[in-house]
């Protein structure tokens, strides 16, 4: 009887190889495996050797979606993340207590104090804790343009001009909202349809006046870019309408904020 030599696997070995060269790359950022449903509508980009990884791993036996990655903050919050158009974005709303450096965000929860305040400030929708969970915190625009860093490391805060094209690779403003809300936890309305993987929910805001509204009803975000010396830009999509909505907020009012980071050159192409 005569026995055979069994050679490794190269292509395994390959795979192996440029699966550990992503991982590297992608640094503190950890795979979520999970099964999805691909449309030949959904616009949906990812990594070139995310796609490959995944490939091999399906051949492996098993299944992911590796356009869905996770990032941490500083206190080790993980925030799924999702490759839209030519930049990355967090998939929930921020929850962060504290800057990238470890110093704490003040949570101010009086009226009175909130209106006077021209600093640093968090709070949660509604004043309620338990609503952290799934909707995060608001935060005034003074926390997003502080220098120590809401996000986490190598992520920032979109600008008005990044809002704009994230509008425009879904559709445009009329339609776009309906792509970004999540098809429950609203107020029913126009329904969303969440194709783009954004996860929008409503936690609505806190006025400049330290007054609360729209929780359940709209939801709203910062962008990086001041409109003037009292105003900051922002986006907002609501339950009743398909649209986003540009907005010139108060940076002392409080709305929901989500990171981004640019995808590397070569690294971007479609789902399959």
């Amino acid at each position: 009887m005569t026995t055979s030599t069994k050679y490794p696997n190269m292509e395994h070995i390959v795979f192996q190889i440029r699966f550990k060269k992503y991982l590297h790359d992608l640094k503190n950022t950890v795979f979520k495996g999970r099964f999805v449903s691909v449309h030949h509508h959904q616009k949906s980009y990812m990594p070139t050797y995310s796609r490959f990884a995944c490939v091999g791993l399906f051949i492996l036996g098993l299944i992911c979606n590796p356009a869905w990655a996770q990032t941490k903050d500083s206190e080790g919050n993980q925030y799924p993340t999702k490759i839209i158009g030519a930049l990355e974005w967090t998939t929930e709303n921020l929850k962060s207590t504290r800057f990238r450096n470890g110093e704490p965000i003040p949570q101010i929860r009086a009226r009175t104090e909130w209106a006077r305040s021209n600093t640093a400030a968090r709070i949660a929708p509604d004043s309620s804790e338990s609503k952290v969970a799934q909707l995060g915190y608001l935060y005034n625009w003074h926390v997003v343009n502080d220098p120590r860093g809401i996000c986490p490391t190598g992520w920032r805060v979109p600008t008005h001009d990044e809002w704009t094209a994230l509008t425009q690779f879904l559709g445009g403003e009329k339609t776009a909202g309906t792509t970004l809300k999540m098809s429950t936890g609203w107020t029913p309305g126009f329904p969303g349809n969440n194709a783009s993987g954004f996860n929008g929910r409503p936690a609505g805001f806190r006025a400049a006046d330290g007054s609360f509204g729209g929780i359940g009803s709209y939801g709203y975000w910062w962008s990086a870019t001041a409109s003037n010396i009292n105003g900051a830009w922002g986006r907002f999509v609501d339950y009743n309408q398909e649209g986003i909505f540009m907005m010139d907020g108060f940076k002392k009012s409080a709305f929901s904020v989500r990171c981004v980071r640019k995808v590397a050159a070569g690294k971007a192409g479609p789902l399959w």
